[in-house]
């Protein structure tokens, strides 16, 4: 799920509480279109308190026998239990995730669970934190730097679940807190966590807002991109999913709803998010058997549709997906179930391109998850991943060539770890 594009008219409400009351009243009352107060009594603001949740682990084990939708549910630690729960007393009119304070002014842009859009709430804000630092150069005769304090302003998204909704749905964001903040803030085409906190009333996730939304927003059906951009952000991608495998991860729901675009130093910078459906593969199994079929139609892999097993291989079949729609303008598979069928090329939509390009999403779309190879492999080793951007400057577009987009400028790989150093908040 996408936590930048609004699917329905965006609302204004400002969020000054965010006590049991308010939520129960936001539900029944289906947030309407004014400005809203909800202030807490003398007794609430005294007694409410809220799990604050900054680093959580992955428990070891085999993830492979929960299901699609009734993924396990970690365990919450104890108070009196050393962990990373910690409890705090939280004034009603501020609201803290990890070190950020949200401002009270937010924006719904996803409604809610039980909707086709997401199982999540999604609203967008502005946080800041304070960070201190000390002069040296002014030290006193004691040795003592005064210290300085500044404010570092973020414009975010914050997702959230009811803690009253479907417990599949409290563990989906639980399981995406913890990948997160296992896989940190190191990878520039890996949307990081910025916080999780679970108050009496919801869990929520913090996350740096996108803005310029999703690739579906940005590619909507039937679109393409050129050659060039189209390997740029498929290297971008690739990229994401090799430092998964690394980490032993499955992502298990890549499609443009979930690669976010931001606009950094002039280009475009794509990076993957909604580990909800994620998995971790134990060393030296090739597969995890799952009871359900995890993923969005149309960007499911032939052996996760026959057998239910997901691998490394599965996140490359939904990437090749995305691929073929972006070069050639229409879907690889019509129904899109039908997996095992042959690719069929249209000359006039292909023949533009080069040869390298069919061949790297035949390989990727093939039935064969051994065919697909590994992310880390494709990386350094696919022709197409790897040909010099004049190679890919084909034809003239003519007859009923598809138009690509336009203004579409993504950062090389080779750039993407500076401009992500540029855009990290200060640690």
């Amino acid at each position: 799920m996408g936590l930048a594009r609004p699917a329905t008219p965006s609302e204004d409400i400002v969020l000054s509480s965010f006590s049991a009351e308010m939520l129960k009243e936001e539900d029944a009352d289906d947030i309407n279109d004014d400005k809203e107060t909800c202030c807490a009594d003398e007794e609430t603001r005294k007694f409410q308190f809220s799990r604050f949740h900054s680093d959580p682990e992955i428990p070891e084990g085999t993830v492979g026998t929960d299901r699609l939708r009734t993924p396990s549910l970690p365990r919450l630690p104890k108070d009196d239990e050393g962990s990373h729960f910690h409890r705090q007393v939280t004034a009603p009119a501020v609201m803290q995730v990890a070190d950020y304070f949200l401002r009270p002014e937010m924006t719904v842009l996803y409604e809610g669970s039980r909707t086709l859009l997401a199982n999540s709430k999604v609203r967008r804000s502005s946080a800041y934190r304070e960070t201190s630092t000390f002069a040296a150069e002014s030290e006193d005769a004691n040795g003592y730097s005064p210290k300085s304090t500044k404010s570092v302003e973020v414009d975010v998204a914050v997702k959230s679940v009811a803690l009253n909704e479907d417990d599949c749905d409290l563990a989906m964001m639980r399981r995406e807190c913890e990948i997160l903040n296992r896989l940190g803030h190191s990878h520039p085409h890996i949307m990081p966590a910025l916080g999780f906190a679970e108050f009496a009333s919801e869990m929520v996730l913090l996350m740096r807002f996108a803005s310029e939304g999703d690739l579906s927003r940005l590619a909507p059906s039937g679109s393409c991109f050129e050659e060039i951009q189209a390997q740029r952000l498929g290297k971008q991608v690739m990229s994401a999913l090799a430092f998964l495998e690394e980490h032993r991860i499955i992502h298990g729901d890549v499609k443009p709803q979930n690669v976010l675009l931001t606009l950094a130093e002039g280009r475009l910078l794509a990076q993957l998010t909604d580990f909800g459906l994620a998995q971790e593969l134990p060393p030296g199994q090739p597969y995890l058997k799952m009871d359900e079929v995890p993923g969005s139609y149309g960007y499911i892999a032939s052996e996760v549709k026959h057998r239910r097993h997901i691998s490394f291989a599965a996140d490359l079949f939904a990437l090749g997906v995305i691929l073929f729609r972006l070069l050639g303008s229409y879907d690889p598979f019509h129904p899109a179930s039908d997996v095992d069928s042959e690719l069929i090329f249209d000359e006039e939509c292909w023949d533009p391109l080069s040869p390298l390009s069919q061949d790297t999403v035949t390989r990727l779309l093939s039935p064969n998850p051994a065919t697909r190879g590994f992310a880390t492999k494709l990386l350094k080793g696919d022709p197409w991943f790897n040909a010099d951007e004049s190679q890919l400057v084909g034809k003239a577009r003519t007859g009923f060539a598809p138009t690509p987009v336009q203004n579409v400028d993504f950062h090389t790989l080779e750039d993407s770890a500076t401009v992500w150093k540029v855009l990290q908040p200060v640690r």
